[in-house]
């Protein structure tokens, strides 16, 4: 006996209804905003050199050294995945600058979701991604921050000694790769990248301004639509 258009689309809501039910159905058609590769420099990042901000202590004679200096960041996305490049003042590669006693450093980015409440993270973020050596050895964390100062750890590798998951640590340069699955896949968010050093009971951090995801477009059109400009002239353009 043939389908009815009834039938099909019955057929078609409980299809419909038994994916929505699965997560690896949602993960594996959902996506955040692919976007080109950008790169910023230091001063396009709001940046003065040196611009450390003490975080602990007050105290930063073992600090602010050129492995944890930001000079300039790039960061590309498919959509699945966010890849970015930190890339630092110290070009040389010096294992024995992430195994001094009492000294720690991190690398990491601050994500901000758009569509959550200002006052939903802790001091604009809700998301803390980052690297971090201590005694030679990498682990890598994802937390989840509060407004009420407390945090949720979501993932953690521990005690890595080489590259791991596609972060890799060089000379001037960290790449962090994260997973955006992680974050439940955001349309828009924020993005501030930044290093964090510290000894004993003294720390201090680099950070970047916030940057927008996905990144913003201006659209320019003129009136009439094909004009030609020589130069020392000036026409009125109109943006949108």
């Amino acid at each position: 006996m043939p389908l009815t258009s009834i039938d099909i689309v019955s057929i078609l809501l409980f299809l419909l209804v038994l994916l929505n039910s699965y997560p690896f159905f949602h993960n594996a058609f959902a996506s955040s905003p692919a976007f080109d590769q950008i790169f910023i420099t230091d001063e396009q990042l709001g940046k003065k050199e040196n611009d450390w901000v003490q975080t602990y202590g007050n105290d930063s004679t073992h600090l602010r050294s050129d492995f944890a200096n930001i000079l300039a960041v790039d960061y590309v996305s498919d959509g699945k995945t966010l890849n970015t490049t930190l890339w630092l003042k110290s070009n040389s590669e010096n294992a024995s600058t992430y195994s001094q006693p009492f000294k720690k450093i991190r690398y990491g980015m601050l994500i901000a979701i758009d569509s959550l409440p200002p006052n939903s993270g802790y001091n604009g973020a809700d998301y803390n991604f980052y690297i971090e050596a201590v005694g030679g050895k990498w682990s890598q964390y994802l937390y989840q921050l509060s407004s009420t100062g407390t945090s949720y750890l979501i993932e953690t590798k521990k005690n890595f000694t080489e590259s791991f998951g596609g972060t890799t640590i060089g000379p001037g340069y960290v790449k962090l790769r994260l997973a955006l699955s992680s974050i439940y896949y955001p349309r828009a968010y924020y993005l501030s990248f930044y290093t964090a050093e510290s000894f004993k009971s003294n720390e201090v951090r680099d950070f970047t301004n916030w940057v927008v995801i996905p990144p913003t477009t201006i659209k320019v059109l003129t009136h009439p639509k094909n004009i030609v400009i020589r130069q020392g002239e000036t026409h009125q353009l109109v943006d949108t």
